[in-house]
């Protein structure tokens, strides 16, 4: 995680993404920052007490299960907020957050804001849209696929960035399968022409 000290970048991505669509009140005390592929976001802040537009790059969410692993929710790529499901629920949500690429994040710390954040009514309008639509998420990767080539090919058109995932062994912790099961069906797809394979550990859906 690293914070940018650029305040003409900053003042045109607030302009390029319309969050003066978004809150009422000028000069908020935003902040920018990019965060590096691989690191857990929610380990560097916390969520109850700052938003995080996410502009560039993509995460994966993860849930704890009740044996205390890790299991893979579902993947959100462009632009995304985090820290709305802490903000309606107004304590930590039992997530990680995993950066699956670079990020480039715009940040309200909103310690002192919550009141007025409240009175927003784009503001409230926005964070129900943004819970709905992981909301949505979460529960389509529940239910939509069902056997495991559905889910490989759900993921693939859904959650990863240009149809291409990178890493059997990540993909599998993420499809809750073998090592063996995942590169089975990859077979089989890559057979069908359905995916190509790209390089080792590395497979692209044929649209």
């Amino acid at each position: 995680m690293r914070e940018l000290f650029d305040s003409k970048r900053l003042e045109k991505l607030l302009s390029d993404y319309h969050f003066e669509k978004i809150f009422d009140t000028p000069n908020l005390p935003f902040h920018l920052y990019t965060y590096e592929k691989g690191e857990t976001l929610n380990l560097r802040k916390d969520f109850t007490q700052n938003l995080l537009f996410i502009l560039e790059g993509s995460i994966a969410i993860y849930a704890f299960s009740e044996n205390d692993t890790t299991r893979y929710l579902c993947t959100n790529q462009g632009f995304t907020l985090l820290g709305d499901i802490e903000f309606t629920r107004g304590n930590s949500s039992e997530r990680l957050v995993e950066a699956t690429s670079d990020l480039l994040c715009i940040e309200l710390p909103i310690t002192s804001l919550k009141t007025t954040l409240l009175s927003y009514r784009a503001f409230l309008y926005f964070l129900l849209n943004s819970v709905t639509k992981k909301l949505d998420l979460f529960i389509n990767s529940e239910t939509i696929s069902q056997t495991l080539e559905e889910k490989i090919l759900y993921y693939m058109r859904y959650c990863c960035e240009s149809y291409e995932f990178h890493g059997v062994e990540q993909t599998a912790n993420h499809l809750h399968c073998s090592r063996r099961q995942l590169q089975r069906i990859l077979k089989q797809l890559c057979e069908k022409e359905i995916l190509i394979k790209v390089k080792k550990g590395c497979y692209r859906l044929v649209l």
